[in-house]
């Protein structure tokens, strides 16, 4: 067989891996589509280069790869809140993305996007040592299910306010001041995301 040459476009290749691991492995239904537009209005917001602002894009949509596998037997939830298995969702996503055709940020961005602004992450990296994208992606993912999808099961009406609270409960805890204050920022502007 002849060695032939596909012409794919990579988001529409990503989106499509990130609606698959969706389905096939029972996690949240279009939540890292979700996450990936609430990154790249932030990334947006804070006037990042095309090439960042599309890495952070394609990096969203596929940080939850690493609760594929071996790691599907657990639920969101106990990922999240178990600080090994959250390790251990990180290191296996970085694992598979640095076998995919990608930009190395990527695999960065991946790697730590569970870390926390004050350093009680899963790596210890604290502060600026964390890549800016993958605090991007862990304020749009955390908002995303401990937010938004909460609202939403409770049928409740998302008001600006409330937004506001949720954030500062966690600003220069979890999450960045600067992000904040562009994602409350695009809060504000865009209604797709409240």
């Amino acid at each position: 067989m002849k060695n032939e040459i596909l012409n794919i476009k990579l988001g529409q290749l990503l989106s499509s891996l990130s609606l698959a691991l969706d389905i096939a492995e029972n996690r949240y239904f279009g939540h890292s589509r979700r996450t990936a537009y609430i990154a790249y209005t932030i990334a947006k917001e804070m006037n990042f280069s095309e090439e960042e602002i599309v890495n952070t894009y394609y990096a969203s949509l596929i940080h939850d790869i690493g609760m594929a596998g071996q790691m599907s037997r657990y639920s969101v939830i106990e990922i999240h809140f178990d600080d090994v298995l959250k390790k251990d969702h990180c290191s296996l996503g970085g694992k598979v993305v640095s076998k995919l055709p990608l930009s190395s940020d990527i695999i960065d961005y991946i790697l730590y996007h569970h870390e926390e602004w004050d350093g009680s992450g899963v790596y210890g990296l604290s502060g600026d040592d964390i890549p800016l994208p993958a605090q991007i992606i862990h304020l749009a993912d955390f908002f995303e299910l401990f937010f938004l999808r909460r609202h939403e099961e409770m049928e409740q009406k998302i008001e600006l306010e409330l937004v506001k609270e949720w954030i500062n409960t966690y600003k220069n805890k979890m999450f960045n001041e600067e992000i904040c204050v562009a994602f409350l920022s695009i809060i504000e502007k865009d209604k797709v995301l409240v």
